[in-house]
């Protein structure tokens, strides 16, 4: 899920009045609120915005470059690692405005708040001699979910954010997890996304969190690593001591893209639940989806 992002530092001078480019809910949006962190005061006091862009084609590049020249930039970079100042995020999209960017710096984007927008909005920005409005150009998640819009209309206090759920829920990373190509920043995304972490099995005894969940890493080819699997007697001793329920770390990376509870379909199950199983556990049937449902 890596991939290289190469940025560009602009100072807008054409940009039209705020007044002209409220949101689809009237809310007006100063340009200095387009930031990952509304409370930089380097961006706030100079308006700049960073661009950062991946796997563009050559012809892509040119139109990145006549974008920066007309609206004045002041510095470009490449192999730049994710940088909390960077206030758009630029992506190409597949038939039908769909994304399928699932990578590292995708999920940086979604849970700062920033803009993610598709190449359509660098043409038409440049076709037009202004910024456009980055509502109208903001893909959809693979799956169809608008993730990037939903997230960037949280980070504003527009709408409630569907992740809210994410606060009673407690996850523990398992140490399979560990060799998960995301796990470096796996907990990292969960705090941003208001996961509450467990660093011991027994912190899941908490009854003040509602959804429990044992993390770990989704099935291997490599034989290396089935060691590190919790095996059934295992699960089954979470499940009634904790009440909490082991999942393939998949589930949690697709609730994070999709910036919503995603429930516990039975392909993210390590050890495949039944109605009798979760009734006799006490846990929510709401949560999850079962085979023989």
């Amino acid at each position: 899920m890596s991939d290289e992002v190469k940025v560009i530092s602009i100072t807008v001078s054409n940009r039209s009045s705020d007044k002209d480019k409220s949101d689809e809910d009237g809310i007006n949006m100063p340009l200095e609120k387009h930031v990952s962190d509304p409370g930089s005061s380097h961006i706030k006091e100079s308006k700049q915005l960073v661009i950062a862009f991946a796997k563009m084609s050559d012809d892509d590049l040119l139109i990145i470059r006549q974008f920066t020249c007309m609206f004045k930039t002041l510095t470009f970079g490449v192999n730049f690692k994710w940088d909390t100042r960077i206030t758009h995020f630029i992506i190409k999209t597949q038939t039908d405005n769909l994304c399928n960017h699932r990578t590292h710096k995708f999920l940086h984007a979604l849970l700062s708040g920033c803009f993610i927008v598709n190449l359509e909005w660098v043409q038409q920005s440049l076709n037009s001699k202004t910024l456009l409005p980055e509502n109208d150009f903001m893909p959809f998640d693979i799956t169809g979910e608008p993730s990037p819009l939903t997230a960037w209309r949280v980070r504003r206090g527009i709408i409630d954010s569907p992740m809210d759920w994410a606060k009673n829920c407690i996850i523990y990373f398992h140490k399979s997890s560990k060799y998960h190509l995301s796990y470096s920043k796996s907990q990292v995304w969960a705090m941003k996304a208001g996961f509450v972490l467990a660093s011991e099995l027994e912190e899941l005894n908490d009854e003040k969190y509602s959804m429990r969940v044992i993390l770990v890493n989704s099935p291997e080819t490599d034989m290396r690593y089935n060691m590190f699997y919790p095996n059934q007697v295992q699960i089954m001793e979470w499940l009634t001591k904790y009440k909490a329920v082991t999942i393939y770390i998949n589930w949690f990376l697709e609730c994070l893209f999709r910036f919503k509870f995603v429930p516990f379909e039975p392909q993210y199950q390590v050890m495949k639940l039944s109605n009798a199983l979760i009734e006799s556990s006490d846990l929510n049937g709401f949560m999850f989806q079962l085979e023989d449902a």
